[in-house]
This record gives C-alpha cells, sequence and structure tokens, in this order.
C-alpha cells in the first residue's frame, strides 16, 4: 500500500515531529546526576529501592558524611526504566 502526500503534508508532519522532539528533549535534566529525592519522583521509590538494592545501579554522595546528599545518574536510570517498561513521570 503506498500513499501520496503533498509538499505541505510533509512539511507539517515534520515541524509536529520536531516540536514533540525537542518539548521532550526540554524536559529531561541538562546534567546526568539528579538527586535521591527527584530519582524517586520520576521512577517511583520502590523501583529506585529496588535497583539499588539489586546492585543494578550505584548512588554517590556529595559529602562523607551519611546525612550528604545522594545523587543517581539519570541516564543510567532512565535506560533502565525504558527497559523495564516502566513511564517516567513528569
Amino acid at each position: 500500500m503506498t500513499y501520496a502526500l503533498e509538499g505541505y503534508e510533509i512539511e507539517r508532519i515534520i515541524k509536529s515531529s520536531v516540536k514533540l522532539a525537542l518539548s521532550e528533549f526540554l524536559k529531561k535534566p541538562k546534567k546526568n546526576t539528579i538527586s535521591e529525592r527527584l530519582a524517586y519522583k520520576k521512577f517511583g521509590k520502590d523501583h529506585v529501592r529496588r535497583w539499588l538494592d539489586g546492585g543494578i545501579i550505584e548512588c554517590t554522595r556529595n559529602g562523607s558524611k551519611a546525612n550528604s546528599r545522594k545523587n543517581f545518574s539519570y541516564y543510567q536510570l532512565s535506560m533502565i526504566a525504558t527497559r523495564e517498561g516502566i513511564e517516567e513521570k513528569d
């Protein structure tokens, strides 16, 4: 089955695709690391804890104290969530 598209239709499809891709790109954090709180919010606390306990992901701390902030790799979390079919929350 073939479809014939006019030039303006192709232009409209490309513009809407670029607009959607750009809006998705702008939602993502500018840096690779996100805080523990934001990771819980975006991917779900249960999922992040399970991945951390299972050794699938690692966290880094800003300081050496026990109460220093935990950071996670956003890209690592995003890839694991995609692989498991988990929707990222805004």
